[in-house]
């Protein structure tokens, strides 16, 4: 759904800094420091950089992975599977889309009945488009579906409904339970079909700086700003002002001291914010976080770029709602030696709080990927996790079982290394969904005696 600087409170920004940035826009530029810098760009002030910057950086993340899933063998228009994954309790598969004025791009689903799953369609900045599923088109759980590019009308099947993809580009993204089940989540998601009607021409994406999460680009980020924003518009409402930022500071580029000056408040301001703002936005308390908004934006455009930054293609809070931590109750970083209990109240557990099951998983603490401890994670390859004798529910975090807790009620952690923790609830309750509950907070103790064998 991620300093010297001071920080922006979730997005502090949102609609409140869409506004104040439109009038800085609007306003003519008032007297500045008299240094060379200043003289050569009086209208652009740091405030249009950041903002620019925060704007277009969703994008950026998202031409990023588009370019690395073709680059590991993806293709337009076909479905990648991936193995049943007992880490999130779901199988998975995946695609970009693409269509054109002659060619849609049809989607066919077997019935899927008493497990969770969703299709979940993203545009090309990472705003969820839809979900098809039981429980928001209940006359699409089963059947054929057709992506088609907005206002283009090829020949379909008679009666298939048709979703129309602003840009003519998006990702899909298929997600099953496993549940009890999981060969027969497998064989589900094998059944199901995705295949071009015709041949769509299939626009190249712009070239975008070579990147990484802790080296993100400087002012080569609005190089090719123009096509950026024409390869997929934007439907987000109130992103009128930081659009306009960013086409400023693009144009700027070609003075070589204005350009100088947009990649230091780039590397001074931008990405420092990014940087903490990436731990600290969204709601916080006892050590969780969790996004105010995710998966449809408004003009909150640094939500929705550290959104894509920490939790890329995240989906709407009516399928999905996660919390994320790096600290413990204490506002200490988690570490992979120390162990930490997680106690929910009895009646409070979290198999309570989601329709369909919760999931709880160690992230890199500095990129998004899963960390692989060689361990199936809590808690869906073994039994549910024991409850204590009062009611409780207390789940373990340590590099090895510590002795004494239940194999059930431990998720491994990296020793030696720093992580993340993801809780994901899905179909959470209302109140989840409404923003009345966070988790309890993560304590750490003293280290415990290993079972025999346990290095």
């Amino acid at each position: 759904m991620d300093d010297p600087i001071p920080r922006p409170r979730r997005a502090a920004l949102g609609a409140l800094a869409a506004a104040a940035l439109a009038v800085l826009l609007a306003a003519p530029a008032t007297a500045a420091p008299r240094t060379p810098t200043a003289a050569a760009a009086p209208a652009l002030r740091d405030a249009h950089i950041v903002a620019a910057y925060h704007y277009l950086l969703a994008r950026l993340l998202v031409l990023r992975q588009q370019q690395l899933d073709l680059q590991d063998g993806m293709a337009w228009n076909q479905l990648s599977h991936r193995d049943a994954d007992a880490t999130l309790g779901l199988a998975a598969s995946d695609a970009w889309i693409a269509v054109d004025a002659s060619s849609c791009t049809l989607l066919d689903l077997p019935p899927i009945d008493g497990r969770y799953h969703t299709v979940q369609v993203l545009n090309g900045w990472g705003d969820t488009l839809v979900n098809l599923n039981d429980r928001t088109a209940p006359y699409r759980r089963a059947g054929r579906v057709a992506f088609c590019a907005r206002g283009a009308h090829p020949p379909l099947p008679p009666g298939t409904p048709r979703i129309e993809l602003p840009g003519g580009q998006a990702r899909l993204r298929i997600r099953i339970a496993l549940g009890g089940d999981a060969p027969a989540a497998t064989e589900l998601q094998r059944r199901i079909i995705l295949a071009p009607t015709g041949t769509p021409a299939i626009a190249l994406p712009p070239p975008i700086p070579a990147f990484s999460d802790t080296a993100l680009p400087g002012a080569e980020a609005f190089e090719q700003t123009e096509a950026l924003l024409a390869g997929a518009p934007d439907i987000e409402a109130g992103m009128d002002a930081p659009r306009a930022a960013a086409r400023q500071v693009a144009a700027a580029l070609a003075d070589p001291t204005a350009r100088a000056r947009i990649d230091a408040v780039i590397r001074a301001e931008a990405i420092p914010q990014l940087h903490t703002a990436r731990l600290t936005f969204g709601t916080q308390r006892d050590g969780w976080s969790r996004p105010a908004t995710v998966g449809t934006y408004g003009g909150d455009y640094l939500s929705r770029s550290l959104v894509a930054f920490t939790d890329l293609w995240a989906n709407v809070a009516s399928e999905v709602v996660a919390f994320t931590a790096a600290v413990d109750g204490d506002g200490q970083p988690l570490d992979g030696s120390t162990v930490y209990r997680l106690t929910f109240p009895a009646g409070q557990h979290p198999d309570r709080l989601a329709r369909y099951f919760w999931s709880l998983a160690a992230i890199d603490a500095q990129g998004a990927e899963l960390i692989d401890t060689a361990q199936p994670r809590l808690p869906h390859s073994r039994s549910g996790p024991e409850p204590d004798a009062d009611g409780a529910l207390t789940l373990v975090l340590a590099a090895a079982l510590p002795a004494g807790v239940p194999e059930s009620n431990w998720l491994p952690t990296p020793a030696g290394r720093a992580y993340r923790l993801a809780l994901r609830f899905y179909g959470p309750s209302p109140v989840l969904q409404a923003g009345q509950y966070f988790p309890p907070p993560l304590r750490p103790t003293s280290p415990l005696p290993q079972e025999e064998g346990e290095g």
